[in-house]
């Protein structure tokens, strides 16, 4: 899956015959799969853009492996789980283990306007929690729940309940897609080879909304939601990208690998 420490233990292995299979997750190839990659017996993509990073003879289009179990959520259960009293749209928002301070900082400044329509479930990472805990708690609003971190448990029931989820662009775009909901990505700005906003480029062609950090605002995140909750448009969304999602993706590596 590439990083530097994948380097040392995938020579070795090539010195002793033993072959050596890598994955690219982004749409941007890292330095130690571009190194691997000239010695690997196959290379598995999760991106159709990352075709030009490696010998097309190698490459297999997989997508991103994904767990099953996040998928199988039931919405009953998670309404009980969150404690909502009333019914109504739902927004699932993801800053990863780290969080995402620009997401947070427009989710807190909106969190008044939010609440007034919607139901909200928002991660903000470990490292920002007590802060964003201590500006959300003055307002003392009863249909927002805040985590630091989300299990697989509470994320699958997380994915059941929500009508839109606001992410970030890395491997969450896969399991956004087999969930088949409605999203609305904001890429890291200035990532490395600027794969996030090239992974929700390619997501944002099968209908995943596009907002790159100097645009994210509350104005923009509200409008953006409405435009997506629209009846005409849900559902035109939701069916265009669940096909991106690759939900063989595991079994096809396995089966290369078997081979």
């Amino acid at each position: 899956k590439g990083g530097y420490v994948s380097i040392a233990p995938s020579i070795i292995a090539w010195l002793y015959l033993i072959p050596v299979y890598i994955h690219e997750t982004d749409s941007v190839s890292g330095l130690a799969n571009k190194i691997i990659s000239k010695f690997a017996k196959k290379i598995f993509i999760s991106f159709r853009d990352s075709v030009k990073y490696f010998n097309p003879s190698k490459i297999i289009l997989t997508g991103n492996p994904v767990r099953k179990e996040l998928g199988q959520g039931d919405k009953n259960s998670a309404m009980q789980y969150f404690g909502f009293k009333q019914l109504r749209p739902t927004i699932l928002i993801l800053g990863g283990s780290q969080g995402a301070m620009v997401i947070n900082d427009v989710v807190v400044s909106g969190l008044l306007a939010l609440s007034q329509k919607l139901n909200i479930i928002h991660q903000c990472g470990d490292g920002q929690y007590d802060s964003v805990k201590a500006a959300t708690d003055t307002m003392a609003v009863q249909n927002y729940r805040l985590y630091s971190f989300l299990d697989e448990n509470q994320l699958s029931l997380g994915y059941a309940l929500a009508d839109v989820i606001v992410s970030r662009a890395g491997g969450l775009l896969f399991e956004i897609a087999q969930v088949g909901k409605p999203a609305i990505v904001i890429p890291i700005l200035n990532s490395p080879g600027n794969h996030q906003y090239l992974n929700a480029s390619e997501f944002s062609s099968y209908g995943g909304r596009l907002i790159e950090e100097p645009e994210f605002d509350q104005g923009r995140l509200i409008s953006t939601l409405e435009n997506i909750l629209n009846p005409d448009n849900y559902i035109k969304i939701s069916e265009s990208i669940k096909k991106f999602a690759t939900p063989d993706a595991a079994d096809k590596i396995a089966e290369e690998i078997l081979k």
